[in-house]
């Protein structure tokens, strides 16, 4: 166990019951003048669902906003790099994702090539970027890899077909979300996986030779509560 280390983690993290209807006056705290909300199609159509609540709170307080809709699950570079051309083409300044993992990670690596160079694969590693990203906010609603919260970026080379990750505390939200609200209407299959990777991802830390005491703390716990 390691008795010098590193905790990384969003600056500010909401946990509860209707906390997304805080996104609209957090944005404005950030001068998130004209996000790109990176989600998916099927949240997007859900009504009053997490996307639309999110859209509610930034109208409420003002906040223009373009949507990009096409998060898919294990996202792929051609994602991001559409996802870069509409936030230029519509001069977005910053990032709200909402979703799951996949949202998430898409949201991190259209911010990566938007500052640090358009081939991401380059970019594979641990802290290898350069420059900040836009500012990001996320929206969780699942409870599963925890991305809203990590300096993780999972990518997919649909060339290849392998993963691959970029590893920088530069990739960390500003701010995140995890309201459970917005999680109550998920299909039961897919909150018993995520529900499993949340589980997992609980284990591996705990027997990492990076494990201290405080991350200890955090995976017991969390096993014990799933």
């Amino acid at each position: 166990m390691k008795t010098n280390f590193d905790f990384l983690s969003p600056s500010v993290n909401f946990f509860g019951p209707g906390v997304i209807e805080k996104i609209g006056e957090r944005a404005k705290m950030l001068n998130m003048n004209h996000p790109l909300i990176v989600t998916d199609k099927f949240l997007e159509g859900v009504v009053d669902g997490p996307v639309a609540q999110t859209l509610a709170s930034l109208d409420k307080a003002g906040v223009t906003y373009t949507i990009y809709d096409g998060v898919e699950p294990n996202p792929k570079i051609h994602n991001i790099q559409t996802a870069k051309e509409l936030y230029l083409a519509e001069n977005c300044d910053s990032i709200i994702t909402v979703g799951g993992g996949s949202a998430h990670d898409t949201g991190k690596g259209t911010g990566i090539i938007l500052t640090n160079g358009e081939d991401i694969t380059q970019l594979a590693g641990i802290e290898t970027l350069k420059n900040p990203l836009p500012p990001l906010m996320a929206v969780n609603t699942t409870a599963g890899t925890g991305s809203e919260l990590t300096r993780h970026c999972v990518i997919t080379n649909q060339e290849t077909h392998l993963k691959f990750v970029v590893v920088s505390w530069r990739n960390i939200p500003l701010v995140s979300f995890n309201d459970p609200l917005l999680m109550l209407d998920v299909p039961a299959k897919l909150t018993a996986a995520t529900g499993m990777d949340a589980f997992v991802q609980a284990i591996e830390p705990y027997v990492s030779t990076n494990r201290n005491e405080l991350t200890d703390g955090m995976c017991i716990q969390a096993i014990k509560l799933i």
